[in-house]
């Protein structure tokens, strides 16, 4: 698609604005556009990656686009390039695209798949710590378009998200700020800076969310998946999978610890009777 055409369509379709890579022969181009309820900023583009900043609820994530090589070469530079982007980038991040590799699970017809490139770009998402979202529907996003037998259909298309290191430095980012916030409550009266107090508690508020999102991704509980700012829960449900899912004790409004079982019991119902009266 000419280059004038790509500019056309988002026109067209009302976007606020986008970042074109121009297409080479007949492959490689990309289009990323978005609308005015969202504040997107350009970080870079390399290798045919666009990697752009917006914030989700608050929190500053990264997305990187890409369309994925055939070349191995190019395959091996791609994921050494995002594999450099993960030393660097310390906040929520997905990369979303054709990203072109193909696991046999995922492939239907042709020969199977025997590249050295997919062990590599397997080791970078193990080591960044990516999930693969998933879909619904049909699980091949990719056909021949050839009849019968001789057709071939892969799952090329796929999102992957998180970062490790942004969750690995939740616990020891959230005191740091404290630290600050306490230090310069420390101080007196007419030597607190204002402005820094509403930085560092802005900077709390974010890890807090980060944290939140953290418990979210390591629950597996859909009930509590659609309520937030319950940290507490989600800390005791995810940290009790690796004790058979038992939940032993609760802390309840006071602050008092309570083992109990019945106690427990009455502690967790009322608890959800006052979720399910304040929607």
């Amino acid at each position: 698609m000419p280059m004038k055409k790509m500019e056309l369509t988002v026109r067209k379709l009302k976007f606020k604005d986008w970042i074109i890579i121009p297409f080479i022969g007949k492959s490689g181009g990309q289009i990323i556009a978005w609308f005015d309820n969202l504040d997107v900023q350009l970080i870079e583009i390399q290798q045919n990656i666009i990697t752009v900043t917006c914030k989700v609820r608050g929190i500053l994530c990264y997305t990187s686009c890409l369309y994925g090589a055939l070349n191995s070469q190019q395959k091996y530079d791609q994921w050494e390039y995002i594999q450099s982007l993960g030393d660097l980038i310390v906040h929520p991040w997905m990369i979303v695209g054709d990203l072109n590799f193909v696991h046999n699970s995922e492939k239907e017809g042709g020969n199977d798949m025997k590249s050295s490139a997919i062990i590599v770009i397997q080791n970078v998402i193990q080591q960044i710590g990516f999930i693969d979202l998933k879909f619904t529907s049909d699980p091949f996003t990719w056909s021949s378009q050839r009849e019968g037998e001789d057709n071939t259909r892969e799952r090329i298309d796929r999102s992957l998200d998180g970062n490790k290191n942004v969750f690995k430095n939740i616990f020891k980012n959230k005191e740091m700020v404290l630290k600050r916030i306490d230090k310069e409550n420390a101080k007196l009266g007419h030597l607190i800076s204002r402005k820094k107090l509403k930085v560092f508690e802005e900077e709390l508020e974010t890890w807090s969310k980060i944290e939140n999102i953290y418990w979210l991704e390591n629950s597996r509980d859909k009930f509590f998946k659609e309520h937030d700012g319950y940290t507490k829960y989600f800390h005791v449900v995810a940290s009790n999978r690796k004790r058979h899912y038992n939940i032993h004790s609760l802390r309840d409004i006071t602050g008092l610890w309570l083992e109990d079982k019945d106690q427990l019991d009455a502690l967790l119902k009322n608890h959800f009777q006052g979720i399910s009266s304040s929607e």
